[in-house]
Formats: C-alpha cells, sequence, structure tokens
C-alpha cells in the first residue's frame, strides 16, 4: 500500500464526519485514488476529491466574489476565444490570422494562446506588436485578447487566470 493510500486510510479513520478536500491534479486521478482507497483501506467517508479550478469556482459562488461572476469550464473558454475569433473575421479585421481561417486546430491554438497570457498575468495593454516576429499578429493577437477581456467584463464571466 503507497504511503499516500496509508496516509489517506489513517486520516479518514481519525476524522469520519469531517468533511475532506483532497486537491487533485484531475478528477480521473482523484477517482484512482478513491478505487485505491476503498481497495486498500476500506470506506472512506467524506472524502472529496476536486481541482484546483474547480475549488476555485466553488469558493467564488458560494462567496458570491467577483460581482457573482460565473466561472467557466476551459470548453467555455474555448467557445468565447472562437466566438470573438470569427466576430473579428466578419469584420475584416484580421489579415495574418485571417489568412488561416476559423478551422478546430487552431481554434485550440488562438485559446491557448489566450489562456497563456491570462494565467501569466498578462492583458491586451501588455502586447507590444514591434516585439513580435510579425508585428500584424502582434497586433491581432491584442485585438483578440482585448475583446476576450471586455466580453468577461461584459458577460459576468470569470475564467481560470
Amino acid at each position: 500500500m503507497s504511503a499516500l493510500i496509508r496516509f489517506l486510510a489513517e486520516f479518514c479513520r481519525a476524522h469520519p464526519l469531517d468533511e475532506k478536500v483532497l486537491v487533485v491534479p484531475s478528477f480521473v486521478a482523484g477517482r484512482q485514488i478513491g478505487e485505491a482507497l476503498a481497495g486498500e483501506a476500506g470506506a472512506w467517508v467524506n472524502l472529496r476529491f476536486v481541482t484546483t479550478p474547480a475549488l476555485a469556482a466553488e469558493v467564488l459562488q458560494r462567496s458570491g466574489g467577483a460581482g457573482a461572476a460565473r466561472p467557466m469550464t476551459a470548453s467555455a473558454e474555448l467557445a468565447l476565444t472562437d466566438r470573438l475569433f470569427r466576430e473579428i473575421l466578419a469584420e475584416g479585421k484580421l489579415e495574418y490570422f485571417g489568412r488561416a481561417g476559423a478551422s478546430p486546430g487552431l481554434a485550440q491554438a488562438r485559446h491557448r494562446a489566450i489562456r497563456e497570457l491570462r494565467l501569466d498575468g498578462r492583458s491586451s495593454a501588455d502586447l507590444k506588436p514591434e516585439r513580435f516576429l510579425m508585428a500584424q499578429k502582434g497586433r491581432e493577437l491584442a485585438l483578440l485578447l482585448g475583446r476576450y477581456e471586455r466580453a468577461l467584463e461584459e458577460e459576468g464571466l470569470v475564467d481560470l487566470a
């Protein structure tokens, strides 16, 4: 039996009625830990597995923080990024990204770029197009990020960042 399973089994026996929350990297990992715990040590009462984003969303919802904003899933972030990209494309404001179109693979790449910038604490105002290999790419990425930021504020949404 692994040290983690042994610890959890002992902790669950010592605190049977207390709510216990274990932060895990994914719900799949939590389920695997739960199955191992049940198989090796028996029942685990009131132990809940949660990811960091899910826990943050739960705390936000319970506290009513951020103006009662609604937390988004990664899929919702992707959908928002793609919707905004398509709007900007329809406006004819995309020269660099417009050539590639709105394919699913590129939508995911744009979403990852927006997410990484936001997780790094960057905003559209931080992007300097002249620092990009192609300044047009920098301008269009800043435009997309700016629309994303504005959409979060106007629609009362909160992303992972």
